[in-house]
């Protein structure tokens, strides 16, 4: 699994900003909120390590259901963020794979992804979903 490579990366984007203000006739900053990203990177890092193992279990877990059910053919819907791992580990078992990608086209309704993501955290309701799409129409 490839590491983040972010040793001193914050600091670069602080002198980067800071030149950026400069060249503009600004005050520099010490953009105290890159130390509180620099201070979450164990956090996230552990959180996308975990994503990416997960990656791996859901690939050999379609594989056993297919020799289980000896199927031939079979459909993995995933999120895009792990599409390439899933399809990598896919083509490595030397299986044809097949990507389909939604065109997006227009800019994600804000109001209506948190409502859906309120809900399937178990923090919202359906209703509330319901009632954002429906104000939007």
């Amino acid at each position: 699994m490839k590491s983040l490579e972010v040793e001193g990366l914050f600091s670069s984007w602080r002198d980067f900003l800071n030149e950026q203000l400069l060249a503009q006739g600004l005050p520099t900053s010490p953009f105290p909120r890159l130390d509180a990203l620099e201070q979450a990177l164990p956090t996230l890092r552990r959180f996308y390590e975990a994503a990416l193992g997960r990656d791996e279990v859901l690939v050999e877990n379609a594989l056993e259901k297919l020799a289980q059910t000896k199927e031939r053919l079979a459909v993995l819907i995933t999120g895009g963020f792990h599409s390439p791992k899933i399809t990598t580990l896919l083509r490595d078992r030397g299986l044809g794979v097949v990507v389909v990608t939604p065109k997006v086209t227009q800019a994600t309704d804000e109001r209506l992804y948190h409502a859906v993501l309120k809900y399937k955290s178990g923090h919202g309701s359906f209703e509330e979903v319901v009632a954002v799409a429906n104000s939007n129409r």
